[in-house]
């Protein structure tokens, strides 16, 4: 009888194996999401966090010039899927383009896309990261999305699926001494800076530096970075820039930062990173 149930129970793993890895291939082989799929999906009222889920766990063919996202937006397309369109969006090739496509920077803001601006692109003008005397304008990098393995999903209902931001190289090029260096963060004035800046720490690995986006699983999808990442941090009074609608806001960490690997975090995707060496 004990010899029966094993000989059951190694065919029913034969069997699940022999269903999940093809719907893990057909997983990859998917037509790639679009545009239009997304307002499809924003119509049929489907939450946000499925929707972004969605884009991050899917091959896509985005169009995400500053015309499309205005587009996207007038159909009732959110901020935070816009974000995530952007992280994997490239532009649409066209005729006169005869070289690779280039990722569309993260930069392109959708908070910017309103009536007073006609779409144009700005509402981060800079982020300066002020080390001691030093003053030195951050460059943002570019990221990209990684994914523990969707097979184990799928044989096992009670996987969680990890999304996270990848920075390319381990570490980052702008490197200071300074444990309690000051950002200040050039913004539109109707944005409320709190909920668009994070400073978090990075988990450098061999040829890169990651940081948790996003989980999913059977219990439902979360998206944002975990507690244990983020870096307690103070937002100063902004200052108006005068002759512009823009305001700065002053920046720094509660607490001196240890040696590692820091991004200041603006709007969904867009990664000023640097790193804390010990001081000398």
């Amino acid at each position: 009888m004990l010899h029966k149930n094993y000989v059951l129970t190694s065919l029913l793993l034969v069997l699940l194996i022999t269903i999940a890895i093809p719907q893990a291939i057909a997983q990859q082989e998917k037509k790639p999401l679009t545009n239009d799929d997304v307002v499809t999906m924003v119509k049929a009222q489907l939450p946000e966090n499925t929707i972004v889920l969605a884009i991050q766990q899917s091959p896509t063919s985005f169009d995400t010039s500053v015309q499309a996202l205005i587009q996207l937006k007038n159909q009732g397309v959110s901020a935070k899927v816009l974000d995530a369109m952007l992280q994997v969006g490239k532009p649409v090739e066209t005729s006169q383009q005869t070289t690779s496509t280039v990722r569309q920077p993260n930069s392109i803001n959708p908070l910017t896309l309103g009536p007073e601006t006609g779409g144009a692109v700005g509402s981060i003008g800079s982020v300066i990261l002020v080390d001691g005397a030093n003053r030195t304008q951050m460059k943002y990098s570019t990221s990209n999305i990684r994914s523990n393995s969707m097979l184990g999903a799928v044989v096992n209902p009670f996987h969680k699926t990890r999304m996270r931001a990848a920075l390319n190289g381990n570490h980052a090029r702008l490197r200071i001494a300074s444990t309690s260096p000051l950002f200040e963060v050039s913004l539109m004035s109707d944005v409320n800076a709190s909920d668009i800046i994070a400073l978090v720490k990075l988990d450098p690995k061999s040829d890169r530096r990651e940081i948790e986006t996003s989980r999913g699983g059977i219990t439902g999808v979360s998206t944002g970075f975990r507690k244990e990442d983020i870096i307690p941090i103070s937002i100063d009074e902004p200052q108006n820039i005068n002759g512009t609608s823009n305001k700065v806001y002053t920046v720094k960490a509660v607490n001196p930062l240890p040696p590692g690997e820091y991004a200041l975090v603006v709007q969904t995707g867009v990664y000023y990173d640097f790193g804390v060496d010990a001081n000398k």
